[in-house]
């Protein structure tokens, strides 16, 4: 199981509730690849990004996501992020919900949105990531790395 911290109920539900359209993506997963798949796909609409690690992801958010999608949770530990399997997870992800990977073009640009947005006004570290992780969702482009405590 993960080792990332819990998020109570309330954000687990928020967060790791598959809707129609994150549903209709599983139609051809069984067992462990259903469970990893559909866990990166939540992830990247919480975070803005994919995994780089289980420890990321909360136990109670993968105990969620498994009891949605008829896998026990303790599958997740076959699901590898490392491996092609996974890879091709990501691959199909972008292609289905139009997420990029970030350029240095999409760099560019949030940088001049965060110049033009906050320059005057917002110099606190927390708020400006904020707006850039805002800006990035808009775009669906994937965060390059985590930002922020977020």
């Amino acid at each position: 199981m993960a080792m990332g911290r819990d998020l109570g109920p309330d954000g687990v539900v928020d967060h790791f509730t598959l809707d129609a359209e994150q549903w209709a993506l599983l139609r051809n997963k069984s067992g462990g690849t259903r469970l990893g798949f559909a866990v990166q796909l939540l992830f990247l609409h919480w975070r803005g990004r994919f995994l780089k690690g289980r420890g990321e992801i909360p136990d109670d958010a993968i105990a969620h996501v498994a009891s949605q999608v008829d896998v026990a949770a303790a599958e997740i530990a076959s699901y590898d992020l490392t491996e092609r399997i996974a890879q091709r997870h990501r691959s199909e992800i972008r292609k289905r919900t139009g997420w990029h990977e970030c350029t240095v073009d999409d760099g560019a640009e949030a940088t001049a949105h965060l110049a033009g947005a906050l320059w005057h006004e917002e110099r606190r570290e927390e708020a400006v990531c904020a707006e850039f992780l805002k800006y990035l969702r808009a775009a669906t482009t994937e965060s390059p790395a985590p930002i922020g405590s977020r």
